[in-house]
């Protein structure tokens, strides 16, 4: 991630989006950058840590990732509807 990071292969998923981001036009990841408090570079600058939440997959291997708001919407609409008959189930 590191070497990921230092060579610029690190990019926003979406223009607006602060969380998901590809590696290497590829990999799907979802991070989170926070300012490290009283931590300051050679120069002055503060210094942020990286956060991965979670690797969400490769865009060539699963095809549903190229477009992520259609595949979360997909999942929440499964996952109620598997709720819903699991609920009918039981009674």
């Amino acid at each position: 991630m590191w070497e990921c990071l230092k060579q610029n292969r690190i990019v926003p998923y979406y223009r607006n989006e602060q969380d998901v981001y590809l590696i290497d036009e590829d990999l799907v990841v979802v991070a989170e950058f926070s300012e490290l408090e009283h931590e300051r570079d050679l120069i002055g600058n503060p210094l942020h840590r990286m956060i991965i939440v979670t690797f969400l997959g490769r865009m060539s291997e699963t095809i549903e990732l190229r477009d992520l708001k259609s595949y979360y919407s997909w999942l929440r609409h499964s996952r109620r509807m598997t709720l819903i008959k699991n609920s009918r189930k039981r009674k």
